[in-house]
Formats: C-alpha cells, structure tokens, sequence
C-alpha cells in the first residue's frame, strides 16, 4: 500500500495516465455521463463581477445634477476604467454633459478639462464599487474526506471561480500535498488545518466537507463558529458530540464499506481492499473513472478515524447548515444520511443521483448545490 501513498490523487503516473486517456469525450456523451477531467486544478478563472446600471449623482449642486439626474458622468467613467487615458476620459465626460444641454467645455481650458477627468474617475470608481458590493459572494472552503486529498475538487473549483466564488482548497495533513507520518497526524491537527485556511478568507466562509470531512469541518466549527456562514455536509458524516467516523459507520448497516475495510496497526493506517474501489467509489461513473480510481485512493491515517470529536450547543449547534444527499452512495448509505440529518436538523437538503463521489460524477450538479446552499 506504500506505493499509494506516494501516488493516490496527487500521483504523478496516475493523473499522466487519466490526463492522457481524457475519458473519452465521444463514449461519454454517447453514455450521458457528464464531462470532466479527473482532478484538473490548473485552470483558475478570474472571478467575474455582475455589471449593474447604477444612477449616481457627483454633483449634487451643479447643473450637470439638475440636467442629467446625477448620472452623467457613468459612460465616462467606465470610458477610463475600458481605454485607460486621460484624453479619453475627458472626451467621453465632455460629450455626455454636452448631450444632456449642459453646454461646451472650451478644448483650452484645462481647468475645465480637470473638472471632467475627475468627474469620471469619481463616477467610475463610484460605479464599479457599488456593482461589486451587490455581486459579492461568500468564500467557499473545501475539505475532502478519507483516503482521498484536495486535488478532487478540480472540477467544482473550476465552476465555482467560473461563477464568482473565491475558493480555498484544503489538504488535510498525511497527503502528498501536506506530507506528515500517520504517528504525527490528529484529529484536532486536521481542525486546525481547517480553521487555518478560515484566516485566509475575508469574511464568513461556507464549509463544504465530504464524508469524513464533515467531522473534520463540524470540529472546525466549534472551534471557530464565527468565521463559518454554513457548513455543508456532501455525502458526510453528520456527528453529534462524541461521534467519531468509527462508530458512526458501525451504525450504518446498509454501509457496503465495512467489509473491504483494512486495519494496519503497526503502520498506523487504514487502507480499502483494492478489488472493492471502483464499486464503492465510482459506482454509476464511466469505465474510464472506475479503471482509473482504485490506482488513485491513498491510505488514511488511523488515529483520526477512531477520535470522538467533541460539539457544544453553543459553538457548533449555531453554525447554519446544509446537507447534500448522493441517492445511489455505497460508502455512507443513503438511509443513514437521512437518519443523521433527522438527529442534526439543517437548514436546507439537496440530492444529487450519484454514488460517494459527485465531484468526479456529477461536478456540474455538485457545484450547482454547493451554490445554492450558500445563498
């Protein structure tokens, strides 16, 4: 199993492999499964700010206010904010107040010309600032699950920065991308992971957390409830105070997991039976993927698996919450998400018609809950 841990999601070979056989983009569309590229987290889109038709008014006692109702010098703000240029600027400003009667601006003045250049600037910076506060949307934090790392949240990524969302990606400690001996890793270490990549973000974040990461992203609201807008729970462990990932999945009887579950003590792991993979995490997706997958998961570090996590009222029964079902999962079995969530009641459900892993399945529909949930 050594050699996954050095391969997995973040392996080299593996991703080369994936990246070169494409899926198939003809057999996908002809099987209707949805397009995606396994892992890739190289495209990183700007995020985009909504353009709104704001009506400001600069110059509240002049006539150009009388004239044009305040809003005048827009079109010559966002000449400047488009072209760059004083010269620019100003021709756009002077036509405008020219339009609404205000009169010429003599091409020789330069006190008037000044008067018009920053008439624009005030106007475009005013417009720009009030369009971005209305399109502002919450940071979104993603936390994967057991024995996989950050690099599967490629595609909903890119969704997500296509569509405006500032997005972090965790990697939780023992991973290639956050190396560390099973003997040094926690549960409260991939807490603090998590609270950490909270303090990069500005303002409240969504948590979005997959199957074991939502005991992970529950600890990380305990500790730090404030800087969370609403955790999201993605075919996750819902936990109550004292639940740990062991003794949760000993209570989901309809579970396929257990069996194929492997236990190395001395080494400090837990692994999945190789045979068992592709049917527990890629059930319902193209061949490509269940042929790529059991190559792709990593070994989990034990201890973590087996740590009560510890939940207050106070701190974590506060936090907004979302949960996000996968009808068709073989890992956390669509009868006890619905169990969980009838304990831990939550604000909003979506349901998405996958197995375990909707990100490889279905990122588009993922990405679309994910969106929804923020709100």
């Amino acid at each position: 199993m050594g050699r996954l841990q050095n391969g997995g999601f973040g392996g080299r070979t593996p991703l080369a492999a994936v990246a070169g056989n494409s899926i198939e983009h003809s057999k996908r569309a002809e099987s209707g499964h949805p397009r995606f590229n396994f892992f890739d987290n190289s495209h990183r889109a700007s995020p985009g700010v909504s353009r709104s038709t704001a009506r400001l008014g600069i110059f509240s006692s002049s006539r150009a206010s009388e004239a044009a109702g305040g809003t005048a010098p827009i079109n010559a703000g966002r000449s400047i904010m488009r072209t760059g240029g004083r010269g620019m600027a100003v021709g756009a400003a002077r036509s405008v107040f020219e339009m609404h009667g205000i009169g010429r601006c003599p091409t020789r003045r330069r006190n008037c010309e000044m008067k018009l250049f920053l008439a624009a600037i005030l106007a475009s910076t005013a417009a720009v600032s009030t369009t971005a506060m209305a399109a502002e949307k919450p940071p979104i934090v993603l936390v994967h699950g057991a024995f996989e790392n950050g690099q599967v949240w490629g595609q909903v990524t890119k969704k997500l920065e296509a569509d405006g969302y500032k997005v972090v990606t965790v990697d939780l400690p023992g991973r290639p991308g956050n190396p560390a001996t099973p003997d040094k890793v926690s549960l409260d270490l991939y807490r603090d992971t998590v609270v950490k990549a909270l303090g990069t973000t500005k303002g409240r974040a969504v948590v979005v957390g997959h199957s074991f990461g939502g005991i992970v992203i529950s600890a990380a609201a305990e500790t730090a409830p404030k800087k969370i807008k609403t955790l999201v729970y993605l075919a996750a462990y819902l936990p109550q105070n004292g639940d740990s990932l062991v003794s949760m999945a000993q209570r989901d009887a309809d579970a396929k997991v257990g069996p194929h579950l492997q236990i190395d003590k001395d080494k400090g792991i837990a692994s999945i039976e190789y045979s068992a993979r592709a049917d527990l995490f890629a059930n319902g997706g193209p061949d490509g993927l269940r042929k790529a997958i059991p190559d792709l998961i990593l070994d989990e570090p034990l201890a973590p698996l087996a740590t009560p996590v510890k939940l207050t009222a106070a701190n974590f029964g506060k936090v907004d919450k979302a949960y996000i079902h996968t009808a068709f999962d073989q890992v956390i079995s669509p009868a006890f998400q619905a169990r969980m969530v009838a304990s831990t009641p939550v604000r909003v459900q979506y349901t998405l018609q996958t197995g375990h892993t909707p990100f490889l399945t279905d990122p588009d529909g993922l990405a679309k809950a994910i969106e929804e949930a923020a709100k």
